[in-house]
């Protein structure tokens, strides 16, 4: 569902963030270079994509109860 495909997302960014360094130019071109993975493994625009990425690392970094709630079922993405 789209909580997996966000948590998949955002493993994804933090491994390859984690691989390339740390500097704000680097995590730009991380967030295009993932996003465009997820566009084609979802089979998905690159714009949806980076939205997706978005709302993942939001849920990863920022919002990690609202993550857990999410993925066990109890919100879903429209909510």
């Amino acid at each position: 569902g789209t909580a997996a495909e966000l948590v998949a997302i955002g493993e994804l960014f933090a491994y390859r963030l984690a691989r390339g360094g740390e500097t704000e130019d680097w995590a730009i071109d991380t967030m295009k270079a993932v996003a465009g993975e997820g566009a084609a493994g979802l089979r998905i625009s690159q714009g949806r994509a980076e939205t997706k990425l978005r709302y993942a690392r939001a849920m990863r970094e920022r919002l990690p109860q609202v993550a857990a709630v999410f993925c066990a079922g109890d919100i879903d993405y429209e909510a």
